[in-house]
């Protein structure tokens, strides 16, 4: 996940958590009315939050710092001041280090999704009857024996770690090498859940 698109999911969590703006304004004294007005502001502006980050910075942020640990985003709105500090760390994925939030904003991996949809797409074809064997599948897909036999092994991954790929909400740093080529896959869920990062 790069800086800016940390800085602008980060922003837009901000502007949605209603009970922690409310919070904030109540310390800073704002009378009710212009506390439901402001929190409407929020959710406008974050129903429509610039995708440009020099754009947002001359909407709404007043600025940025980056810690070791966190990152500290300092709101302008409506003339209040909302400052937040967000827990993130860096993580490594496959070759490259990633900055995380403490809750993780990532959208789905195409990468992972697309390698949960062939893992069940060949077991069926197995378990149907429909092909033959492991290496009639490599064949067909013009890949390696030991890469379909690793994929497939994937259909039995635990229902809500496969529900966290496809939702996006897997750990950061799991990646498809991660699933099919580091770790000899567990059976049993919790085992899974551990050795992938979940637990």
């Amino acid at each position: 996940m790069q800086r800016s698109h940390i800085v602008i999911q980060a922003t837009k969590n901000i502007l949605d958590d209603d009970s922690a703006l409310a919070s904030n304004l109540q310390e800073a004294e704002i009378k009710a009315d212009r506390m439901l007005q402001i929190l409407a502001v929020a959710k406008a502006i974050s129903n429509r939050i610039p995708t440009n980050i020099n754009e947002l910075f001359d909407k709404i942020i007043q600025r940025v710092e980056l810690k070791q640990d966190s990152i500290r985003i300092v709101l302008l709105l409506e003339s209040i001041s909302i400052s937040r500090n967000i827990p993130m760390q860096i993580k490594r994925r496959g070759v490259e280090m990633r900055l995380v939030l403490a809750a993780d904003y990532t959208k789905p991996d195409p990468t992972l999704v697309k390698a949960i949809a062939k893992a069940h797409k060949w077991f069926a074809e197995l378990s149907s009857g429909k092909i033959t064997s492991i290496a009639e599948i490599a064949a067909r897909e013009n890949i390696d024996i030991r890469y379909v036999s690793r994929v497939i092994n994937l259909a039995f991954l635990a229902p809500d770690i496969t529900e966290a790929i496809i939702s996006g909400t897997q750990p950061a740093d799991l990646s498809v090498n991660k699933l099919i080529k580091t770790i000899d896959l567990p059976i049993h869920r919790q085992e899974q859940k551990q050795a992938l990062g979940f637990a």
